[in-house]
């Protein structure tokens, strides 16, 4: 075969295999398919304006010559689609797009048919309230009763439409943690077999025992003796309240008001707080999960055996003299003389001194004398007093 022949075979084929591809691309432009060849991209549109079949694909060889292009898609406005962006026209008659806020809830027109449940719960979710009562009152002024059983679940049944105010009774010991009283709607439909459901949610006032002990004084070796006849005062805000202990040393607070109470105790001659205690403790009280089971404090009293003496040095017009000798003798001579200076505040305490008869004496210094005497007697008689001198 000679070579003008293999020339004219390799141009004929070049022209079918182009005539080949122009048709393919026709076919595909014409069905609205992307055509995407190397070095570009070719999007067709379903609608054939008035560039031809035949214009679009003489362009073929100029988009395979370009470099890669990526196409950015704007954003399409309502307007161009021929809707409009206004809430009114979307929702007609100038009615705005309804929100979470703006959806309206018509009442409902009852919420039970004949009947009126409930239950009763504290504040930690435990039923409550057995034999507490239960009364429903109708607004035409007819009214029912009935009691909690031992589930703390109270039904009314065979009652007539309209509005009922359902209201329990709470004991003492207990207040209200929801509301005590509701209204519910009833329709009187005999076909309506739902009930109306009211919870009630309580919780149980807070108590308090005070414990007076005696750290001298034991039961069984191992307690300490309750001492009795000893007044304890328990405070909250403006509520004071007080409670004196009895025969094991114990005073009560019931019914107490949730939040901070401070509880102090009397002060009574030839006693003191224990190493460790003293005369006021704060509390907080919550309502109890346990109702009638109540917070404790323990006050511990020692006795004092012996009694103090406490002295103030002033000169005529008042004022206090600091470093002033003062010396206590027993009268029976029994304890050795004791002495001590006085403050800046001019005095001179002693303290832990037997009961009976004391002299006082102060020193007298150069260029002083006494106003009235330099000598007094003490008789000490009480237990944990001081004797002012």
């Amino acid at each position: 075969m000679t070579a003008q022949v293999k020339k004219k075979r390799r141009s004929t084929f070049r022209v079918f295999r182009s005539l080949y591809m122009l048709g393919a691309a026709a076919f595909l432009l014409i069905l609205g398919v992307a055509i995407i060849v190397p070095g570009g991209v070719i999007l067709a549109s379903n609608s054939i304006d008035s560039t031809s079949v035949a214009d679009t694909i003489a362009s073929v060889p100029a988009v395979l010559s370009t470099t890669t292009q990526t196409k950015v898609f704007e954003p399409v406005s309502n307007s161009s689609l021929g809707f409009s962006s206004d809430p009114a026209d979307i929702f007609g008659g100038g009615v705005t797009p309804p929100n979470d806020e703006d959806i309206y809830e018509p009442p409902m027109e009852y919420i039970g048919g004949t009947c009126i449940s409930g239950f009763v719960i504290d504040r930690y979710h435990e039923p409550i309230g057995t034999g507490w009562e239960v009364k429903i009152t109708h607004e035409d002024g007819d009214s029912k009763t009935t009691t909690v059983d031992v589930d703390g679940e109270f039904n009314f049944e065979g009652l007539d439409g309209g509005v009922w105010t359902v209201e329990l009774e709470i004991p003492d010991g207990w207040r209200e943690f929801t509301p005590a009283s509701f209204q519910v709607t009833l329709s009187g439909d005999e076909d309506d077999v739902e009930c109306a459901e009211v919870r009630f949610k309580v919780k149980a006032l807070p108590c308090l025992v005070v414990k007076k002990l005696d750290a001298g004084g034991y039961v069984d070796f191992y307690d300490l003796v309750g001492i009795a006849g000893w007044e304890m005062t328990a405070s909250n805000d403006d509520i004071t309240l007080t409670a004196v202990t009895d025969g094991k040393g114990e005073a009560f607070f019931y019914d107490l008001k949730p939040g901070t109470w401070v509880v102090s105790e009397e002060e009574k001659i030839g006693w003191q707080p224990a190493r460790g205690y003293g005369y006021e403790k704060t509390i907080e009280l919550d309502s109890p999960i346990d109702p009638g089971v109540c917070e404790e404090l323990v006050f511990v009293n020692e006795q004092i055996y012996g009694g103090c003496i406490e002295i103030q040095k002033v000169d005529s017009i008042g004022v206090p003299l600091k470093d002033w000798r003062m010396t206590i003798i027993r009268d029976d001579g029994t304890q050795p003389n004791v002495s001590t200076f006085t403050d800046a505040y001019g005095f001179a305490t002693f303290k832990d001194l037997s009961l009976g008869s004391w002299t006082v004496e102060e020193e007298i210094y150069d260029w002083w004398r006494p106003v009235d005497t330099s000598v007094k007697k003490v008789n000490l008689d009480k237990p944990g007093f001081c004797e002012p001198v």
